[in-house]
C-alpha cells in the first residue's frame, strides 16, 4: 500500500508542476491568437500530432488516446505520458514578415486498464485555446494630419483538466485462442476548464501634437466544466484462424459529441490616457471607463468528430516477426460563430466561423508482436508515422474564413530495447510543416513548423516499474 500511495504523490506533484508551467509560459506566436478565446488547441499528443491529427477512430493499446475516450477500454498497460511542444515560424504581410518561436509543456496525462481489460480511465492536463501576440498597425488621420499608431500585445489562454472513461462490449464473441472479438466501447469525458485571457491595446498619437494616447487593458477569467460522449466500434474484417495465418485486417471506427456549455466568468478593464515625451517616459493622466470582476458568461460550441481507421496485419515473406499499419481519416465540425459572450454591454469575442477540417495519416510497425526475451534493435520496433490535415479554422476575418494545411511526420522509439530486457517504455518525437491564412485582403499568412517531444512510460519489463506493487514495505 505504501507503494500506491508514493507513486500517487508522485504524480500529484508532477501534476501540479505541470499546471504551473502551463499557467506560467507564452502560449502561442500566431497573431490569429487575438480572437475569441485564442488559438485552439487541437488536443493532440504526439501520437496523434505525427498523424495528421487523427485519433477518433483509432485503438492503440500503448499510448492514452485523447480525441477518444472510448478508445481507452483497449488500452493495455498503465501509462504514464507527458509531452513538449515548440514553434518556430514566420509571420508576413504583404509587405513585411517577422520570425517567432515559442516553447512549452503541452501536456501530462496517467491512464490505466480495469475489470481485466473491459474498462480503461485516464486523466490529465492540456491546454484548450493560447493567445500569445503583439503588433502594431498605423492609420493616417486625414482629419488631423497625424498618423496614429495602433499596439497590441495579449497573452493566457485557458487549460482543460479531464477525466476520461470507458467500457467495452462485446459484440460478437470468438472461440479461438487469439480471442479475436467484434466489441463496441462507449466512453464519457469530464472536463474543468479555467484560465485567463490578457489583452492590452495603446493608441499612440506623435510626441507634443496635443492628443492624448490611450491604453486599454482587459482580463477575463473563466472556469467551469463540460462534458462529452464518445463510441468506438472494433470488427475483424478478416481473422487468423490458425498459427498459420499470416494476415488480418481490423476495421475501427469512432464518434465524438463534445458538449459546449457556458463557462462562467470575471472581467476586469482598465482604460486611461497618458502621455509619452521623446524619451519614452510616461506619465499617466486620468482614468476612464474602468470596471472591476464585472461577472458573466460565454457559450461555447459543439463540437461533432468522426473518424475510422483500418490496422492491416501481415507477415512478409521470410520476415520472422508480425508487422502492422494503419491508415486513418477524421473529421471534424463545430459552429464558432454561435459562440455568444454575455458580459453586459462588453463584447470582445467576436469573428468566429465554421471550423471543418479533414485530417489523415498512416502508421507503420515492422514489428507489432511486442515480444520479451529476443534482441532487438530500437528502430525494428519503433512505430513510424505520416500526416495530413486542412481545412477552416474557426476564424472568420473581414468575411474570409482562414484556413490551414499542415504536413507531419512521427516516430515512436522504444527505449532500453536493444537487449533481453525489452520494455514498452517510448520516446515519441513529431514534427509539422504548417501553412494558416493569407497575404490577400490584408491579411496574415503565417508558415511555421512545430515540433512535439514526449516520452510514455508503461510497466512492461523489470525496467518499468511505475505502478508495480513491491513485495515488501
Amino acid at each position: 500500500m505504501r507503494s500506491y500511495c508514493t507513486h500517487l504523490s508522485s504524480l500529484i506533484v508532477l501534476c501540479s508542476l505541470a499546471f504551473m508551467g502551463l499557467q506560467a509560459q507564452e502560449t502561442s506566436i500566431s497573431p490569429y491568437s487575438r480572437y475569441g478565446i485564442g488559438d485552439l488547441d487541437q488536443g493532440n499528443f504526439v501520437g496523434n500530432f505525427g498523424m495528421g491529427g487523427t485519433g477518433v477512430g483509432i485503438v492503440d493499446g500503448l499510448h492514452i488516446n485523447p480525441l477518444n475516450p472510448a478508445s481507452l477500454s483497449f488500452l493495455g498497460f498503465p501509462t504514464f505520458e507527458v509531452g513538449t511542444t515548440g514553434d518556430y515560424g514566420t509571420i508576413s504581410s504583404s509587405d513585411q514578415s517577422v520570425t517567432r518561436k515559442n516553447f512549452r509543456l503541452n501536456h501530462f496525462a496517467v491512464g490505466f486498464p480495469m475489470d481485466k481489460g473491459k474498462m480503461g480511465a485516464a486523466f490529465g492536463l492540456t491546454p484548450y485555446s493560447t493567445i500569445g501576440h503583439s503588433g502594431s498597425t498605423e492609420t493616417y488621420l486625414p482629419d488631423l494630419d497625424i498618423t496614429q499608431v495602433s499596439e497590441f500585445t495579449g497573452n493566457g489562454g485557458l487549460n482543460r483538466l479531464f477525466l476520461d472513461v470507458a467500457r467495452s462490449f462485446v459484440v460478437k464473441s470468438d472461440s479461438s485462442k487469439y480471442s479475436q472479438h467484434s466489441s463496441v466501447s462507449v466512453g464519457g469525458e469530464f472536463n474543468y476548464l479555467f484560465g485567463s485571457l490578457s489583452t492590452q491595446r495603446n493608441s499612440i498619437f506623435p510626441a507634443n501634437n496635443g492628443y492624448m494616447n490611450t491604453r486599454v487593458d482587459k482580463a477575463t477569467t473563466l472556469n467551469d466544466v463540460s462534458f462529452g460522449i464518445s463510441t468506438m466500434a472494433r470488427h475483424y474484417l478478416n481473422k487468423k484462424e490458425n498459427d498459420d495465418d499470416k494476415k488480418f485486417t481490423v476495421l475501427n471506427v469512432g464518434a465524438v459529441l463534445d458538449i459546449g456549455g457556458n463557462l462562467s466568468g470575471r472581467k476586469t478593464q482598465d482604460v486611461y490616457t497618458y502621455s509619452q515625451n521623446v524619451s519614452e517616459v510616461v506619465t499617466f493622466k486620468d482614468s476612464v471607463n474602468s470596471f472591476n470582476n464585472l461577472k458573466g458568461f460565454i457559450t461555447l460550441p459543439t463540437t461533432i468528430s468522426v473518424g475510422a481507421s483500418v490496422d492491416f496485419f501481415f507477415l512478409p515473406e521470410n520476415a520472422k516477426n508480425l508487422h502492422k499499419m494503419t491508415v486513418a481519416l477524421d473529421y471534424k465540425t463545430a459552429d464558432w460563430s454561435a459562440l455568444t459572450e454575455d458580459f453586459g454591454s462588453e463584447k470582445d469575442f467576436l469573428q468566429m466561423g465554421k471550423l471543418a477540417t479533414v485530417h489523415a495519416g498512416v502508421s507503420y510497425q515492422p514489428d507489432a508482436n511486442l515480444r520479451t526475451g529476443s534482441r532487438v534493435s530500437s528502430f525494428s520496433i519503433a512505430t513510424y508515422r505520416l500526416g495530413y490535415h486542412t481545412g477552416n479554422t474557426h476564424l472568420l476575418i473581414a468575411n474570409q474564413a482562414i484556413t490551414e494545411t499542415g504536413m507531419s511526420f512521427g516516430l515512436s522509439l522504444p527505449v532500453l530495447a536493444g537487449g533481453l530486457n525489452r520494455t514498452n517504455t517510448q520516446l515519441d518525437l513529431g514534427v509539422e510543416y504548417m501553412t494558416r491564412g493569407s497575404v490577400e485582403n490584408g491579411l496574415l499568412e503565417e508558415t511555421f513548423w512545430k515540433f512535439m517531444v514526449g516520452f510514455s512510460f508503461h510497466p512492461y519489463a523489470r525496467f518499468d516499474k511505475w505502478f508495480q506493487r513491491r513485495k515488501y514495505d
